[in-house]
């Protein structure tokens, strides 16, 4: 019996330290439904974070769940409205290094609010936008992406408002054992590992469209070249019924559209930067006829790599040039999108 409980006090002792160092290393808040629409769901509200896992980052969610560092209340006017991905959310880095801070601070005549959240590629703050859109009456939105081709599914998803949801209901054990940050680190550790990741960081259907090329050579190619081909132009004219409907529900609303893309990378055992080019010249170029600001951070990247051996993804934690953005990239984030918002051409 004295043998039993020995073991069973060295299990709950172990339990105890191992949950206080995840409550510093993987202490995310829990997903919740979102009614508003805005997002396929929010953070808990008012809820701090902190995760050592890549990157060091931590804040504090505000009253809606979001992880701008401003609580929003209805009726404020929003001047600029950032949907997005991980990449945006910025969980990686202290809360006021996210590049919607930064822009901020660069323009303080603005209110600039960061909704992005973990999960949301393009074709789901598309499919969120309408409902954005009716909230907030933002005079500009930016979307963050790091894929311009998608698949006929996704498109006719985002034509049709049917993109599936990301939020996966909780039941109350569920809820329960989620407030224990060692617990969900396992999970997510579980989960990693036991998926088959074939490098690029895209939905499985989308890994297939995917060019791999040194970011070099996607940076003195000839825009020309890009889209002289059939294969490129089929993908053109995938896209206009897409941006159809995005200008239709935008001079709707009278907002203004920037999309910001940033190439996927990895560095290579040479010490080359390869980019997954998406054909982004094209992309860049319907962006234009429709009247859509465009930010483009593949030459930056390049320039700022060769230049001075700086990278916009990877932390000393994790690999370099790979993962989401550091503080480096959020920073050359927020510089190639500012002359876009204070310009006022978008």
């Amino acid at each position: 019996m004295k043998k039993l409980l020995k073991i069973i006090a060295a299990a709950l002792l172990a339990f105890i330290v191992l949950e206080g160092f995840s409550r510093i290393y993987f202490n995310k808040p829990i997903s919740r439904e979102c009614y508003a629409g805005t997002t396929d769901y929010v953070w808990d509200a008012d809820r701090f974070y902190s995760q050592w896992r890549e990157g060091y980052g931590s804040g504090r969610t505000n009253n809606e769940g979001y992880c701008d560092m401003k609580n929003y209340e209805p009726g404020t006017h929003v001047d600029v409205l950032v949907m997005g991905a991980s990449y945006t959310q910025g969980f990686e880095v202290p809360q006021d290094k996210t590049y919607p801070h930064l822009l901020e601070e660069m323009l303080p005549d603005k209110y600039i609010y960061n909704i992005a959240i973990s999960g949301h590629y393009f074709w789901n703050c598309v499919g969120n936008l309408e409902a954005a859109l009716d909230k907030y009456e933002p005079d500009t939105v930016i979307l963050e992406t790091n894929i311009v081709m998608f698949s006929d599914e996704n498109i006719q998803q985002m034509l049709d408002s049917n993109v599936d949801s990301l939020y996966e209901p909780h039941n109350a054990l569920l809820d329960m054992l989620a407030e224990s940050c060692f617990i969900r680190l396992l999970h997510h550790q579980l989960s990693f590992y036991s998926e088959a990741h074939g490098g690029i960081i895209a939905p499985p259907e989308l890994k297939p469209l995917f060019k791999i090329q040194t970011a070099e050579a996607a940076f003195d190619s000839d825009p020309a070249e890009e889209t002289v081909g059939t294969e490129e132009l089929s993908e053109r004219e995938k896209l206009i019924p897409l941006f159809d409907y995005l200008k239709a529900l935008l001079d709707k609303h009278g907002t203004k559209l920037i999309i910001y893309y940033h190439p996927k990378t990895f560095l290579s055992g040479h010490g080359d930067v390869w980019i997954y080019d998406n054909s982004v010249y094209g992309f860049a170029e319907l962006c234009e006829e429709y009247g859509f600001g465009f930010a483009n951070l593949t030459e930056r990247m390049t320039r700022e790599y060769y230049d001075n051996h700086l990278l916009p993804y990877g932390f000393s934690n994790s690999s370099a040039g790979d993962g989401h953005f550091n503080e480096f990239g959020h920073l050359i984030s927020a510089q190639e999108l500012y002359p876009l918002l204070k310009g006022g051409d978008c």
